[in-house]
Protein backbone atom coordinates (compact mmCIF):
# COMPACT_ATOMS: atom_id res chain seq x y z
CA UNK A 1 0.00 0.00 0.00
CA UNK A 2 1.16 3.85 -0.40
CA UNK A 3 -0.65 6.46 1.16
CA UNK A 4 -0.09 10.43 0.52
CA UNK A 5 -1.60 13.40 2.25
CA UNK A 6 -1.63 16.69 -0.10
CA UNK A 7 -3.61 19.64 -0.78
CA UNK A 8 -6.50 19.90 -3.18
CA UNK A 9 -6.00 22.81 -5.37
CA UNK A 10 -7.97 25.68 -5.23
CA UNK A 11 -9.34 26.28 -8.69
CA UNK A 12 -11.41 29.31 -7.75
CA UNK A 13 -8.25 31.41 -6.57
CA UNK A 14 -5.81 30.19 -8.87
CA UNK A 15 -7.96 31.27 -11.47
CA UNK A 16 -7.20 34.79 -11.24
CA UNK A 17 -3.17 34.14 -11.25
CA UNK A 18 -2.24 36.18 -8.21
CA UNK A 19 -2.93 35.77 -4.32
CA UNK A 20 -2.49 37.80 -1.59
CA UNK A 21 -3.09 37.50 1.55
CA UNK A 22 -2.30 38.36 5.62
CA UNK A 23 -2.03 34.78 7.45
CA UNK A 24 -3.27 35.07 11.17
CA UNK A 25 -0.72 33.86 13.75
CA UNK A 26 -1.18 33.49 17.48
CA UNK A 27 1.84 35.77 18.26
CA UNK A 28 3.74 39.02 17.41
CA UNK A 29 4.56 38.16 13.72
CA UNK A 30 2.68 39.70 10.88
CA UNK A 31 3.17 37.15 8.23
CA UNK A 32 1.98 38.22 4.17
CA UNK A 33 2.03 36.01 1.45
CA UNK A 34 2.00 36.41 -2.22
CA UNK A 35 1.28 33.46 -4.80
CA UNK A 36 1.57 33.69 -8.54
CA UNK A 37 -0.08 30.63 -10.16
CA UNK A 38 1.18 29.51 -13.85
CA UNK A 39 -1.69 27.36 -14.48
CA UNK A 40 -0.27 25.75 -17.58
CA UNK A 41 2.64 23.94 -15.86
CA UNK A 42 0.48 23.52 -12.72
CA UNK A 43 3.02 25.47 -10.51
CA UNK A 44 2.58 27.72 -7.71
CA UNK A 45 5.21 30.12 -6.47
CA UNK A 46 4.92 31.50 -2.81
CA UNK A 47 6.87 34.73 -1.37
CA UNK A 48 6.46 35.06 1.98
CA UNK A 49 7.28 37.98 4.08
CA UNK A 50 7.09 37.49 7.77
CA UNK A 51 8.20 40.68 10.13
CA UNK A 52 8.98 39.64 13.78
CA UNK A 53 10.48 41.94 16.73
CA UNK A 54 11.32 44.47 14.17
CA UNK A 55 13.30 42.12 11.36
CA UNK A 56 12.16 40.56 7.99
CA UNK A 57 12.62 37.65 6.74
CA UNK A 58 11.60 36.42 2.62
CA UNK A 59 11.19 33.13 1.97
CA UNK A 60 9.83 31.60 -1.43
CA UNK A 61 8.16 28.32 -1.86
CA UNK A 62 8.01 26.78 -5.59
CA UNK A 63 5.80 23.58 -5.46
CA UNK A 64 3.99 21.71 -8.80
CA UNK A 65 0.63 20.92 -7.97
CA UNK A 66 -1.40 18.05 -9.07
CA UNK A 67 -5.49 17.34 -9.19
CA UNK A 68 -6.53 14.15 -7.25
CA UNK A 69 -7.76 12.27 -10.66
CA UNK A 70 -4.45 13.11 -11.96
CA UNK A 71 -2.36 11.60 -8.86
CA UNK A 72 -5.07 8.58 -9.19
CA UNK A 73 -3.41 8.18 -12.89
CA UNK A 74 -0.02 8.19 -11.72
CA UNK A 75 -0.71 5.35 -9.44
CA UNK A 76 -2.20 3.46 -12.27
CA UNK A 77 0.42 3.82 -14.54
CA UNK A 78 2.52 2.16 -11.04
CA UNK A 79 0.34 -0.62 -11.11
CA UNK A 80 -1.99 0.51 -7.72
CA UNK A 81 -5.28 1.33 -7.44
CA UNK A 82 -7.12 3.74 -5.18
CA UNK A 83 -8.34 2.01 -1.99
CA UNK A 84 -9.40 4.67 0.20
CA UNK A 85 -9.72 8.86 -0.19
CA UNK A 86 -10.69 11.05 2.85
CA UNK A 87 -10.96 14.47 3.76
CA UNK A 88 -8.12 14.00 6.36
CA UNK A 89 -6.75 11.49 8.72
CA UNK A 90 -9.53 11.73 10.74
CA UNK A 91 -11.44 9.58 8.20
CA UNK A 92 -14.22 12.44 7.31
CA UNK A 93 -15.58 12.00 3.74
CA UNK A 94 -13.72 13.37 0.76
CA UNK A 95 -15.96 15.95 -0.88
CA UNK A 96 -15.93 18.39 -3.86
CA UNK A 97 -14.72 21.56 -1.00
CA UNK A 98 -11.91 19.26 0.62
CA UNK A 99 -9.40 21.30 0.86
CA UNK A 100 -6.57 18.23 1.04
CA UNK A 101 -7.07 14.53 0.87
CA UNK A 102 -5.45 11.03 2.51
CA UNK A 103 -5.53 8.79 -0.12
CA UNK A 104 -4.15 5.24 -0.03
CA UNK A 105 -3.41 3.22 -3.20
CA UNK A 106 -2.84 -0.60 -2.86
CA UNK A 107 -1.87 -3.35 -6.01
CA UNK A 108 -4.45 -5.79 -6.89
CA UNK A 109 -4.66 -8.91 -5.81
CA UNK A 110 -3.12 -11.43 -8.12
Amino acid sequence: MFAFDALVPDAGRSAGGEDMRLIPTDDDRLIVRFRRFDLVAQRCTSNYLTVEDGRARHLKVRVRYAWPSELDLMARMAGLRLKERACGWGGDPFTGSSPSHVSVHERPAA
